[in-house]
């Protein structure tokens, strides 16, 4: 028999490889097992056998669509978490809205909140009666009512008036800013030193919409501060701590088309409106040849307007104040309607004598049932001029006081 000798010594080196693999794959099998680690086992998907190599994990099953749906894990909705409520910003004058001292001034029983002035005695006691033997020199102080959110819950508005610049028009006109606002603080404290419990606020009040004696483009006969120089005003207020009254002498324009003008000025809380109907004309008829006079309802509108703003933009009451010094100057009067969170003042206008003055407050006011009253003073006009104690006991003790 002849033998290949290569072919025989590459059957046996084969034969040796095959013994020697066996060998080591039954020893990483023990040694699996050993250790704990399951052995791969073939798994069928489609009734096959798939061989799982070693040193790897059996291969994940295909989803198939006889497979039920898996549920799925359950995910925690996360806690909210709450916003914060803003602390509320002090009003400017944040004095003046706290209430009033019960102690000092005191309501007459059975007094109309809507309007009926309240009347006290310095000194009477929180019930409600006056004291038991007042002398006649006891200072008698009679307030109107002011709601919760009224500056005049705790103050009385002092406030100088006229138009930067122009010394005829009042005594804004006559200093620069800061000159001024010191002459208005010495005025503002001689009211605080015989107000009784009462802060006084300073304000400037300015002539924003000046009635001309001739046409303007825009067919109104009057002139508006420009912006620019309203912002300086704002900014000296917030300044000193001042309100800003912005004054407007209607000509023959409406509210309807006046409000809009200011209306980005009111809405700073230290801003105010006022309406002046001496200077109302109609038709081609110019300002200042005679006094006009202003309907109730336009009053009313622009106490609608103010009462949204102060709604929409979360402010304190606003005031609106409306000059008259003539019976006529304010038609349909007992018309007027009065808003929550609108202060009206009917300011008695007009220079002479303290007793023609106080005759006419004591009419255009507390006889015609004014929700608040205003007192105009002149420097240069009124003689003699009247003194702020002689003022602080009219009948109501005005709201306002104003000085051009």
């Amino acid at each position: 028999m002849n033998w290949d000798y290569r072919k025989v010594a590459l059957h046996v080196t084969l034969l040796i490889i095959i013994i020697v693999a066996g060998v080591v794959i039954r020893a990483e099998r023990d040694n699996g097992a050993a250790s704990g680690d399951p052995s791969p086992t073939p798994f069928s998907v489609d009734g096959g056998s798939t061989v799982v190599a070693l040193g790897t994990s059996a291969p994940t099953k295909k989803p198939s669509k006889h497979d039920p749906t898996p549920t799925p894990s359950p995910t925690s909705t996360p806690t909210p978490i709450p916003t914060p409520t803003p602390t509320p910003v002090p009003p400017p004058l944040a004095r003046c809205y706290q209430p009033r001292q019960d102690t000092t001034l005191t309501a007459t029983p059975g007094a109309n909140v809507t309007g009926t002035p309240v009347t006290g005695i310095e000194g009477s006691p929180a019930s409600g009666t006056p004291d038991a033997s007042p002398t006649d020199s006891t200072p008698q102080i009679v307030l109107s009512p002011a709601g919760k959110g009224s500056i005049f819950q705790n103050c009385q508005v002092i406030a100088y008036y006229g138009s930067p610049d122009v010394p005829q028009m009042g005594i804004v006109g006559e200093y620069d800013p800061d000159t001024l606002v010191q002459k208005l603080l010495a005025q503002a404290q001689a009211y605080d030193d015989v107000n009784g419990s009462r802060g006084v606020a300073p304000a400037i009040h300015l002539i924003y919409a000046v009635a001309q004696a001739s046409q303007t483009q825009d067919g109104t006969y009057l002139q508006r501060m420009p912006d620019s120089m309203v912002n300086q005003w704002i900014g000296i207020a917030d300044k000193y701590d001042l309100l800003l009254i912005l004054d407007i002498q209607m000509g023959s324009s409406s509210v309807e088309k006046e409000f809009p003008h200011v209306l980005p000025f009111l809405k700073n809380p230290r801003v105010h409106l006022g309406l002046d109907p001496e200077f109302v004309v109609s038709g081609d008829q110019a300002p200042g040849i005679q006094i006009g006079s202003l309907d109730v309802s336009e009053i009313n509108k622009a106490e609608d307007l103010l009462q949204q703003l102060v709604e929409e933009d979360h402010l304190p009451n606003k005031i609106l104040i409306v000059h008259q010094f003539l019976p006529d100057m304010i038609l349909n009067k007992g018309q007027m309607e009065n808003q929550p969170n609108v202060d009206v003042v009917i300011d008695q206008d007009g220079f002479g004598g303290p007793e023609l003055k106080s005759s006419n407050y004591e009419h255009f006011v507390k006889d015609d049932g004014a929700e608040h009253g205003g007192f105009k003073l002149f420097y240069k006009q009124d003689d003699p001029l009247v003194t702020p104690d002689e003022e602080e006991h009219l009948d109501p003790q005005p709201d306002v006081s104003i000085y051009q």
